[in-house]
């Protein structure tokens, strides 16, 4: 280090990289924003590992977006799992892997409801296996949850809710009651759009 240069804080990098992302936006490169605070300020002594920490530690750093990880044509599908008032309440939120193709304005809903009710089956079973739910009209143990979807798939990212509700049996008495209790129940579910 020369005498001229001098060595800047980390509250001083961390306002600079701060500025530069508010101007550039969080995906700025760490090559870049060192190449810009350079040409600001040549006097200054830094280096890119210590940017980087600085960016990382106070949460600064760009995140992968949700589906990079996904293999082509997979987006991420918000699912939420809700349980009624009457068994104690509770939602479950997973995300999902889903093809991006039955998620676009043209799509035919009809055309996802067999993955849907495979995922949502899936994880129907997973719910009831851990939480040994009693069938929501009679004191039996649960064997299969009515679920009523609700949904919108085009929204971004997709959401679908599911209301569930446990019961001995679907085709029970208590199945019809359950029928009944989630069409009553989805006329008032509001699916937010992004």
């Amino acid at each position: 280090m020369s005498a001229l240069e001098t060595v800047p804080t980390d509250d001083v990098l961390l306002d600079e990289i701060q500025s530069l992302q508010g101007i550039h936006g969080s995906e700025l490169g760490i090559q870049k924003i060192w190449d810009l605070i350079k040409a600001e300020h040549p006097e200054w002594s830094f280096g890119l590992k210590r940017l980087r920490e600085i960016r990382k530690k106070n949460n600064l750093a760009p995140t992968p977006p949700r589906n990079s990880s996904l293999p082509a044509g997979q987006i991420i599908l918000e699912l939420k799992m809700v349980l009624p008032d009457i068994l104690g309440g509770g939602a479950w939120e997973y995300d999902e892997p889903f093809p991006a193709h039955l998620c676009t304005p043209t799509s035919d809903p009809k055309d996802a409801q067999p993955l849907l009710a495979k995922i949502i089956g899936e994880r129907e079973f997973d719910l009831r296996a851990k939480y040994k739910w009693k069938c929501l009209f009679c004191p039996k143990k649960a064997t299969a949850c009515y679920g009523c979807q609700s949904g919108a798939l085009t929204r971004t990212p997709p959401l679908v809710v599911n209301a569930m509700y446990p019961v001995c049996s679907m085709k029970s008495l208590c199945g019809t009651f359950a029928l009944t209790e989630a069409k009553r129940r989805m006329n008032e579910v509001h699916v937010p759009s992004k």
